[in-house]
C-alpha cells in the first residue's frame, strides 16, 4: 500500500512508516558518557506529521550524551506574507523559539538547535541583504534594530520599509 506523500517543490516528503521504525532493533551505547553533538535534525509541523522538541528528544533520550544540536532548514514555518524574501525568516523564528525552550533547562541538559542552518535565497541579490541579518539576529536574540544599526544603514532603510 503506497503511503500518501506531500508534494513540495522541493520534492515529495513522506511520513514515517511507524511499522517499518518498529523493526529496528536498539542500538547498543558503547560510550555513554561521550559527548556528542547531533549535527543535522529538522523541525515540523505537516498535515500528516509532526515533528518538533518532545519527538526529537525523545529520539535523542535513548542512552548516548547527545549534549547539543544543529538544526538544518526544512522548509518548515515559513512566514506566508510579506516580501517573499522574507518567507524563510518564519523557519528561523520558529527554531529560535524553540532553542530557547531548550535553553530553559525544562527538557533536559541537551542544547536543541544550538546552531541553526536557515534558508535565504541569495540569487535575490540585494534584497537577500535584508532577509540574512534578520534570520541572524534571531538566531542572535538581537532582533531588531540593535545590530541592524552597526550592520548596514541602508539595511535599516530597507527593513523600515516592510511591515512585519
Amino acid at each position: 500500500m503506497a503511503v500518501p506523500s506531500q508534494s513540495t517543490r522541493f520534492g515529495r516528503i513522506y511520513p514515517p512508516d511507524e511499522a517499518w521504525l518498529a523493526k529496528a532493533t536498539e542500538e547498543v551505547v558503547i560510550e555513554p558518557n561521550l559527548p556528542i553533538i547531533d549535527t543535522h535534525h529538522h523541525l515540523w509541523q505537516r498535515p500528516d506529521h509532526r515533528y518538533l522538541l518532545h519527538e526529537l528528544l525523545d529520539d535523542l533520550g535513548r542512552g548516548h550524551n547527545v549534549t547539543a544540536t544543529v538544526f538544518l532548514q526544512c522548509h518548515a514555518m515559513y512566514r506566508t506574507g510579506g516580501p517573499g524574501e522574507m518567507h524563510p525568516i518564519g523557519e528561523t523564528e520558529f527554531v529560535a523559539g524553540i532553542a530557547s525552550m531548550s535553553d530553559s533547562g525544562g527538557y533536559g541538559p541537551t542544547k536543541v538547535a544550538a546552531g541553526i542552518v536557515g534558508f535565504a535565497d541569495l540569487t535575490l541579490g540585494e534584497r537577500a541583504l535584508v532577509a540574512v541579518p534578520i534570520a541572524l539576529m534571531f538566531v542572535l536574540g538581537l532582533w531588531p534594530r540593535l545590530v541592524l544599526d552597526v550592520i548596514n544603514p541602508t539595511v535599516v532603510r530597507m527593513v523600515e520599509q516592510l511591515k512585519f
